[in-house]
């Protein structure tokens, strides 16, 4: 599927309760569609009850040790001080975010909306747009991420371990390819 074609990929899930164990959708019959995405739209409702710096509430990722790997990732992230963000690396950093847009401990509704055509990216809380993220030529996803292995709801797989971790619950969470 190329930018700008329908792309489902049936996730949805729904009542999360992450604590130190993160939902690991890698071995799910979708998983390889996921790694290849060029783009799509990542909606989550969330309840956050973690103080934790960076919570990522779903990740693609390199999972395997060695080699840099663990610099291999893609993750929709939230944190106590009010940034939604998402981060893209294969080896380097691209990460985008908005400040002082989520409050810890409410019940929230973000979404991430990765445009290729477009080139940009756009971050919703509760239903609203609060930032468009212009890619500057340098527009990347989850398809970016080299020898992506591991799907994860509630960390981001590095260095073979669960990293960034959520606490809290995952109210509903859809990802879809375009």
């Amino acid at each position: 599927a190329g930018p700008g074609e329908i792309r489902e990929i049936p996730v949805e899930k729904s009542n999360l309760s992450i604590g130190s164990t993160p939902v690991d959708l890698s071995e799910e019959a979708y998983a390889a569609d996921l790694f290849t995405m060029e783009e799509g739209t990542i909606i989550v409702k969330y309840t956050s009850t973690s103080s934790y710096g960076v919570q990522s509430l779903f990740s693609i990722a390199n999972g395997t040790i060695g080699n840099n790997n663990e610099n291999r990732h893609f993750h929709v992230y939230i944190t106590p001080a009010g940034v939604l963000g998402t981060e893209i690396r294969n080896n380097d950093a691209y990460l985008v975010s908005a400040a002082g847009v989520v409050t810890a401990g409410e019940e929230t509704t973000v979404a991430l909306k990765a445009d290729a055509e477009a080139g940009e990216y756009k971050f919703f809380v509760n239903g609203e747009l609060v930032k468009t993220y212009p890619a500057s030529g340098s527009y990347r996803f989850a398809d970016d991420v080299t020898g992506a292995d591991t799907v994860l709801i509630g960390a981001t797989k590095r260095k073979g371990e669960n990293a960034y971790s959520f606490g809290g619950t995952i109210h509903n969470i859809q990802v879809y390819g375009t």
